[in-house]
C-alpha cells in the first residue's frame, strides 16, 4: 500500500470513528457494561466496535442491532463495512431498519407475571455468599419470587438470551439444568426499585436463572451424582456446550449437581461443531480438558467442588461404571425423545434462516450422539501425566 493510500485509509477510519461517536447510536458506558471482555482488556470501546464489535454482531447501544442489520441486509455483510457505519452513510437514507421489530416481543412466551419480587433475608444471602461471585468478584444479585430463588444474570445482548432459552427448552425434564426466565419491563422496574438492577438493565439484556442450590431432589429429573453428571456431559456434547466446569455447576439441597450458563453452546463457535474439532480444543473449560474421576472421600458441595480441582478441571462422580451406565441411558433417552425442534427454536426467538440452520444443527448432532458419546468417554477417563 502506497503512503497516499495509507493516509487516505487512516483518514477514512478517523471519519468513521467520528461518525459513530457523534451519531447517538453508540453508548460507551452501555457497550462496556454489556461487553465485559472489552472493559477488562481496557481497549477503547469505540475503536473496538468499529474494528471488531460490529462484525462480531455486538450492538453499539440499545438503538441499533448489528446482528439484525447484518442478517437482514446481505449486501452489507458482503461489503465488509461496519454495520453502523453503513447505516449512517447509506442505510438510513435508503429506509433500512436499524434494529428490526422490538426483539423483546420474541421473549414474551418465556415471561411470567407471578407475584412481586422480594430481597431474600440476610441469612439466605450469607448462606450462599461464598459461591455467588461474578467474574470480576462482585456479588451476584439474587431475588426471591413465589418461594424460589433466582440469580439475576446480565447478558451482552438478546442473542445470548436466545441461546439460554433454546438450550434450557431442550434440557427441560431430561437433565438437571437450571430454569431460565425472561423479564418484562414491569419486572425490570420493580427490580430496579429494589436496588437489584443496573440502570442500563432491561428485558433485552437481563434474564433470571433459577438458583441451583435452591432445588430440591424432587424437582430434578436425575437424582444421584452419577446420573446427574452423566446427564450434563451427554447433553452438553449434543448441543456443543463447551464450558463444563465447577464454576458453571452448583449442588442442590441434597447434594445433587445442577448446571447453568447455557449460552456457550449450539453453533456459536462453528469450529467446535465437528466432533474431532470439539475435543481438539484444550483451552480452560473446553472439551479437550474434560476429565472425570471417582471422588472417593472428597465431599461434594458447591464450595468444596470449586476448591478441589487439583490444578485441573476434574469433575467428580461416585462410580465410573455408574457414570457409563447412566451416560448410555441418557443418550438413548435423548435420541428417542420426540422434540418439536423447529417449534422450540422459534419460541426461543430465532428468526428467518436461523430457524432452519439451528433446527438442522440440533437434529444432526442428535443423530450422531451415540458415536460422539463413545469418543467422549475415551477423553474424559484419560489418565493425566
Amino acid at each position: 500500500m502506497s503512503i497516499l493510500k495509507k493516509v487516505l485509509h487512516k483518514l477514512k477510519k478517523i471519519r468513521d470513528l467520528q461518525l459513530i461517536g457523534s451519531s447517538g447510536y453508540f453508548d460507551k458506558d452501555w457497550y462496556l457494561k454489556n461487553n465485559p471482555d472489552v472493559a477488562q482488556a481496557k481497549v477503547d470501546p469505540l475503536l473496538h466496535y468499529l474494528h471488531c464489535g460490529g462484525f462480531e454482531r455486538r450492538d453499539p447501544g440499545p438503538r441499533f442491532s448489528s446482528r439484525y442489520y447484518l442478517r437482514t441486509y446481505d449486501d452489507v455483510k458482503k461489503s465488509g463495512i461496519n454495520p453502523l457505519v453503513h447505516y449512517l452513510k447509506y442505510g438510513r437514507n435508503e429506509g433500512r431498519n436499524p434494529r428490526g421489530k422490538d426483539p423483546y416481543q420474541k421473549f414474551l412466551y418465556w415471561t411470567e407475571n407471578g407475584s412481586h419480587f422480594s430481597i431474600p433475608n440476610r441469612a439466605i444471602i450469607n448462606q450462599f455468599r461464598a459461591t455467588l461471585k461474578n467474574e470480576d468478584d462482585s456479588q451476584v444479585k439474587i431475588v426471591q419470587r413465589d418461594g424460589k430463588l433466582w440469580v439475576i444474570k446480565n447478558c451482552r445482548n438478546n442473542e445470548l438470551i436466545e441461546r439460554e432459552l433454546l438450550v434450557y427448552s431442550l434440557a427441560k425434564g431430561l437433565v438437571n439444568a437450571a430454569e431460565v426466565k425472561t423479564l418484562s419491563f414491569q419486572n425490570c422496574k420493580e427490580l430496579l426499585s429494589l436496588g437489584l438492577l443496573h440502570k442500563d438493565a432491561s428485558p433485552y439484556n437481563t434474564i433470571l436463572v433459577r438458583m441451583a442450590q435452591d432445588y430440591s431432589i424432587g424437582e430434578l429429573p436425575l437424582k444421584n451424582l452419577d446420573s446427574a453428571m452423566a446427564g450434563e456431559f451427554v447433553f452438553s456434547l449434543w448441543v456443543r456446550r463447551h464450558d463444563i466446569n465447577e464454576d458453571n455447576r452448583a449442588y442442590s439441597k441434597e447434594g445433587i449437581p445442577v448446571f447453568f450458563d447455557l449460552n456457550a453452546s449450539l453453533n456459536n463457535e462453528p469450529e467446535l461443531v465437528a466432533i474431532d474439532q470439539f475435543f481438539a480444543n484444550s483451552l480452560d473449560g473446553y472439551p479437550g480438558r474434560w476429565r472425570v474421576r471417582e471422588r472417593g472421600k472428597i465431599p461434594l458441595n458447591t464450595l468444596a467442588s470449586r476448591e478441589s480441582n487439583d490444578g485441573y478441571r476434574y469433575d467428580f462422580i461416585d462410580s465410573i461404571d455408574g457414570f457409563k451406565d447412566a451416560a448410555e441411558k441418557i443418550t438413548e433417552k435423548i435420541i428417542l425423545h420426540e422434540f418439536e425442534l423447529k417449534n422450540l427454536v422459534e419460541k426461543a426467538g430465532y428468526m428467518d434462516e436461523e430457524i432452519d440452520e439451528l433446527t438442522s444443527f440440533i437434529a444432526t448432532t442428535k443423530k450422531t450422539l451415540s458415536d460422539d458419546v463413545k469418543k467422549m468417554l475415551k477423553v474424559i477417563f484419560y489418565e493425566l501425566p
